[in-house]
Order: C-alpha cells, then structure tokens, then sequence
C-alpha cells in the first residue's frame, strides 16, 4: 500500500470513529427534533427538521458502514416523507414512530459498543507518475551533432544523457530506465547498429517497451523498416528539426500533469463532508468543503470548482433552492452540479435534476464509482472550459481569460496580504521572422516559446497567449526579484532555441515586462504598467527584461 493511501486510510479511520462518537448526541437531537414537532401540534415546518434529520442518519450510516442502522432509519425516513405529503396521516403513525426510533436506538448501541468492522475502505489506486519522465538517452556518435541536439533538449526543460557508443546506453538502461530512448541509427559499429541496440534493450527490459524515437541520414524503405520492427515510434531525418521533435518527445513521455481536479463538496454533514474529501483527494483531487449552504458563494468565488457535489436536505437551505441560487449567476451556470443523498425517490431524483442538477448518487456509494461519476463529468467540464478559454495555436490561455485570470489573482492577493507579478513578454522583430520565413514558420516560433514558457514554468504559474506574439505570464506568491530572474533565464534560453525554414537555421529573442502587485493593487493598472515596461525594453534595444521596483 502507497504512503497517500495509508494516510488517506488513517484519516477515513478517524472520520469513521468520529461518527460513531457522535452518534449518542445525534440521537438526542432527532428526539429533541420529535418532541418540538409533537409538541408544534405536528406542523410541517418540524416535521421537515424531524426528516431531514433522520434523511442525513440514513445516508451516513450506510457510508460508514452500519447497515442496520441505515435500513431502520431508512424506514423511518420514508414514513416521514409521506406525513409530508398527507398531514393527515400523523396521528395513525406516531405509535409507528415510536417504535422505529427505539429500532434506531438499539442500532446506535450495537454501533457504539462493539464497532467491529472493518477499518479499510476499498480505495482504487491513485493514478502513477512516470518515473524519470523527463529524462531521455541519446546515442549519437558524431560528437557536434550529440552536444547540439542534447543542448536545444535541454533549453526545453528534459535531462539529457549522451551516449556515443551502443554498449554505453545498453548499459546506462541496465542501471535506469529513461521516459525515452533517442538514437541515431548508423554508428561506427555498423550502418544499422542503433538499431540492433534498442532491439536488445527491448528484449532484456521486463517491464514493457521504452519509447523511441529514431533520427538518421538514411531516408530509404529498409531503415525505417528495421526502426519500426525495433519498437521505433518516430523517424526524423538529418538534419533534425527541433520542434517537431519536441513535439514528438513531449507526446511520448508526457504524463497526466494537468490541475488537479477541484470538487466543491456541500454537505451540513461534517463527517460525511470529511469522507467523500478523502476519498476524491485518494484520486487525486483537490476538494474544498462547506457545510453552510449559505456560505456558498464565498468558496465558489475563491476555489473555482469545477463539479458541485451536494447533499439533497440541509438546514435553511436544501439541495435544489441552492442549485437554483447558484445558477443565477451566469459564470456557475455550466458547472456541474452531482446530488449525493439517500434520497430514493425517483420522482425526486429527476426534479432535482430539473432544476439545475446533472446527476444523482444514491447513498451508500462505493468509493470507486463516486470518483467515477464526478471525474467522468468534471473532466468533461474542464475540456468544454478548454475549448472556450484555449488559443488553438498554442494551448495557453486566450487574451480575455488571463486578463480574467489577473483580475481574480489580484483581488486575492489584496484579500491575503500576498504578491503577484506579471509579465508581459513580446518576440523581437516577429514581423521580420514571418516576412522572411512566412507565418507557418512564425507559429513555429511561437508554439516554441509557448512550450518553453509551460516547461520553465511551475505548475502554479499561469500562462497566456495575449495575443500574436505576445505572451502574459501570472506568478503568485512570488518576489519580484525571483520574477526576474525566472524570466531572464528563459529569455536566455529561448535565444539559444534554433529554428529552422528549409537549410536556414535562425534564432529569435523576446523581451519581457515585469510589474508587481502591490503596490499597484489594480489589475488594470498592473496591465498597463507591464506593457509600458515591455515597450521600455524594446525602447532600450530589446532581448531584456525591465522591471517595476
């Protein structure tokens, strides 16, 4: 068993026990609840508490495990359901109450004092990273070809380990595995002796095939033949073109790095709240949990979510009044909204979903099939956002969501006390580099910088296409000093990128602005004063970054 699910399991454990600790005091309050709704005269306002108290016994005591708890409080739950309906029926059923509320109470005793199942829950495993996923091997015996090619690699942020010889790499292999194996295919050994080494390397490597990518001067039937029998997934003639073969390494040793899901979960219920958190972050979300409904907004606001999961009955507010609340306002009225709760009524069920729900789990679930259903749609309403939010060029954020993104940045660094910089960064003479080479070659350069710019970056930073060659950058809780410092280090880097249009090898600079938040405190203003600054370094000759002190 993993560290994080050892730890994921601990803390079910004690999510477990915690219910069961409170279960006496639960107890009262449900009688507490019965005897102000015997004594209102049976009006339906405490009926309404009554039920829903013993809705959220049934649906907790299933998850965690107290069957018979859950079945006799499950029968106590539809009984009150239709007094609900038929207010009339309340004095034939009190004696039925009665008796069902001390099947509850014998349950809760059971509970409490022999607690006797088991700890562990059925967790799936995490999703696994990519061991040394940025690592790759490359045998190339010319030794200019070897430190050209292995230092543009790395200029993109992957570990490169130079091999001259086959018997170097079969072993280097022997001792670890790389995310990939780039060769060239004629060595001193023979004309196909790249090949005959990755062969060998696939054959003695038990744990499934390496990626490979081959690169040679031969461009005839028989070596591409012989690279594909090897296991080879791509061939790149001499000379190699940098950024396709960038783009052929990242789609090969590329791993699930993207944000974590975000799963607002909303629940009255602490414990409950507390279990489904564990078992969504065992999968590998973030999740953000509110227990007032009417506290709602503030979490929305702040976290983002990207799927709702909500209880059906809470105090002063139920399920389906809050979905229609949030989907007032317009920027939640896509996000998806899931109902977890007891609740077995189909005919319930569809009108929740009506009113602005898009699905409905039924109380128990199992832990495998919660994370199913609310990755399934999360994940879809992250790539509907993608779609909309996107530059289809590069993948990074459009002009109007890093603006978006800024305003939001800088609202909650004024509310936390933190900093944020922004950079704004522009290729030097684009329009020269499309005159030159024509705008194929432009984008090329473009989607270069895109992709250096989310390599170098950290995964918190967030990274947009303003528009043409102009780039935006949004670091949080970052100095500006170390702002400046991150982007001088890749403007260098992106100057050392080759370009290539036909035999005609190039080179591009950017220069950057840099402005820190405070003491501008207004994203408007911080969007000026960076572009100002990024047409100060064009001013002062360009290939620079100027900051705001």
């Amino acid at each position: 068993m993993s560290d994080l699910n050892e730890s994921i399991q601990a803390q079910l454990a004690a999510v477990r026990q915690g219910f069961v600790d409170q279960l006496p005091q639960r107890i009262s309050t449900i009688k507490a609840a019965y005897d102000d709704w015997r004594q209102d005269g049976a009006v339906p306002e405490s009926l309404g508490e009554f039920h829903r108290l013993i809705h959220s016994l049934t649906g907790a005591g299933a998850t965690f495990g107290f069957m018979k708890l859950s079945e006799v409080a499950r029968s106590l739950e539809v009984l009150l359901k239709s007094l609900q309906d038929d207010a009339a029926e309340v004095e034939g059923s009190i004696e039925q109450i009665d008796v069902l509320l001390k099947e509850i109470q014998n349950a809760v005793t059971v509970a409490t004092s022999q607690n006797e199942l088991p700890v562990e829950v059925d967790l799936p495993v995490a999703r696994s990273q990519l061991e040394n996923g940025s690592l790759i091997y490359f045998l190339e015996d010319d030794d200019l070809q070897r430190q050209n090619l292995a230092s543009q690699l790395e200029y993109f942020g992957y570990r490169v380990e130079a091999f001259s010889n086959a018997s170097a790499l079969v072993q280097a292999v022997a001792d670890k595995r790389p995310a990939l194996i780039l060769a060239d295919i004629i060595l001193p050994e023979g004309e196909l002796a790249g090949i005959e080494a990755v062969q060998s390397i696939q054959k003695r490597h038990r744990k499934g095939n390496i990626p490979v990518i081959f690169i040679s001067s031969r461009n005839d039937f028989d070596a591409r033949l012989g690279a594909a029998r090897a296991g080879g997934v791509a061939y790149f003639c001499k000379p190699v073109v940098i950024e396709p073969l960038v783009d052929a390494i990242d789609n090969l040793t590329s791993v699930d790095e993207v944000e974590p899901l975000r799963i607002l979960i909303v629940d009255d219920e602490p414990t409950q709240a507390q279990h489904n958190a564990l078992v969504l972050r065992q999968a590998e979300m973030t999740t953000e949990i509110v227990t007032d409904p009417m506290a709602v907004f503030d979490a929305l606001d702040e976290f983002f979510p990207q799927l709702i999961l909500m209880d059906m009955y809470m105090p002063g507010c139920s399920g389906t009044e809050l979905a229609k609340v949030i989907r007032q306002r317009s920027e939640y009225v896509g996000v998806p909204i899931v109902f977890l709760s007891s609740e077995t009524d189909r005919h319930a069920q569809l009108e929740a979903m009506r009113i602005g729900g898009d699905d409905f789990l039924t109380k128990p679930i199992k832990p495998s099939d919660l994370i199913d259903s609310v990755r399934i749609r999360a994940e879809r309403y992250r790539t509907m956002r993608s779609f909309m939010s996107r530059d289809s060029l590069t993948g990074l954020l459009n002009h109007s969501h890093i603006v978006e993104c800024l305003d939001h940045e800088v609202a909650r660094a004024a509310r936390y006390g933190s900093t944020v910089c922004y950079a704004m960064l522009d290729i030097d003479h684009f329009k020269d580099v499309n005159d030159a080479y024509g705008h194929a070659v432009g984008d090329s350069v473009i989607k270069s910088l895109s992709r250096l710019l989310q390599q170098r970056l950290r995964k918190t930073d967030i990274i947009g296409r303003y528009g043409g060659e102009e780039f935006a950058v949004i670091m949080l809780e970052t100095p500006l000093s170390a702002a400046v410092r991150v982007m001088d280090e890749l403007r260098e880097r992106f100057a050392q990128i080759q370009h290539h249009s036909g035999d005609e090898v190039f080179s591009a600079t950017l220069s950057c602005g840099i402005v820190v938040t405070p003491p501008v405190t207004d994203a408007g203003e911080i969007g000026e004063l960076a572009d100002k600054l990024l047409y100060q370094a064009k001013e002062n000759g360009r290939n620079q970054v100027v900051s705001a002190e």
